[in-house]
């Protein structure tokens, strides 16, 4: 391919908020392509960034990342990370200015718990109560760990400052909030209506079953740890990896561990006073998020 692709539309928002649903739902349509890759890193990644899309770099990124058979389909991108950046988001709108931001938004508290669990499985998590995750956040960050990192419990569910800033950069006319409860509700409503958005056929029905992510644990936690460190996008380790492995080859590898080193579990109930606590946190955040959107959130509050 001698040319980058445009991006018609990138999904970002809250993690642990259904965005992988979301996208592996419009990628099956025949007139989408998606990337090889479960998150479009190139935006939201300031080293792979400063390779430049303008430069032969560029060249030999897309490969990494875009199937081979793209062809006259209209692109996709996710990365759940690009909302809380805002060098990212506007790298993506210098790098395809016409594209749709599509954003995806979860009750915070809710989120946070869902959030802890998974870094657990994933192995980003060592302390084993999610109290004391969440104290330990701000003194992460003072160390050093970025405020975007899945750990960042309280940080990531504070939306109003990224949409605020989204809606700046991409223009409200372009940004398109959904809340998780309505992808839940009406998840065929939701992505038909972004089909339309992209000027593709609507009556495709996709199998909304297949990006769930569902609630599980790591059979070896040592393992999930060594994965979560040789996989990390920053790390020495993945960019050895990517020198000598082909991306394709790599990501087929660690779904595989991940799979094999996956059991189901039963997520534990939040403590009620934590509960309190984290609404509390949250509530001037998500009565600013009620005002930009011009939605009642009441219900974030229970």
């Amino acid at each position: 391919m001698s040319s980058r692709p445009e991006l018609a539309l990138f999904i970002g928002g809250a993690h642990k908020a259904g965005t992988t649903a979301l996208y592996q739902a419009l990628v099956q349509h025949p007139a989408l392509a998606g990337h090889a890759q479960s998150e479009l890193t190139f935006f939201v990644e300031d080293e792979e960034y400063r390779q430049g899309f303008e430069s032969r770099a560029w060249l030999r990124y897309l490969p990494r990342c875009l199937p081979r058979d793209v062809g006259a389909r209209r692109f996709v991108g996710k990365h759940v990370k690009l909302f809380y950046r805002r060098a990212a988001l506007e790298r993506l709108r210098a790098f395809s200015p016409a594209a749709q931001l599509v954003l995806l938004l979860r009750q915070p508290v809710e989120r946070a718990h869902s959030a802890y669990w998974h870094a657990r499985a994933h192995g980003r998590e060592e302390l084993t109560s999610f109290e004391a995750a969440l104290a330990a956040e701000d003194e992460r960050v003072r160390a050093g760990r970025a405020p975007w990192h899945d750990t960042c419990y309280v940080r990531n569910g504070s939306y109003a400052e990224p949409l605020a800033q989204a809606f700046e950069v991409f223009g409200r006319e372009r940004v398109h909030v959904h809340l998780l409860e309505d992808l839940h509700a009406r998840p065929l409503e939701v992505v038909r209506a972004l089909y339309g958005l992209l000027g593709v056929d609507a009556s495709f029905r996709p199998d909304l079953e297949r990006g769930a992510n569902r609630a599980h644990a790591a059979r070896s936690p040592r393992l999930a740890r060594l994965m979560g460190r040789v996989f990390d996008s920053r790390a020495r380790a993945k960019r050895a990896l990517r020198a000598c492995v082909p991306e394709r080859v790599a990501l087929a590898l660690r779904q595989e561990l991940v799979r094999w080193n996956s059991r189901p579990q039963d997520v534990p109930p939040m403590q009620a006073e934590t509960r309190a606590e984290l609404l509390g946190r949250f509530r001037a955040s998500n009565a600013r998020v009620a005002e930009l959107l011009g939605r009642d959130l009441a219900h974030w509050e229970a």
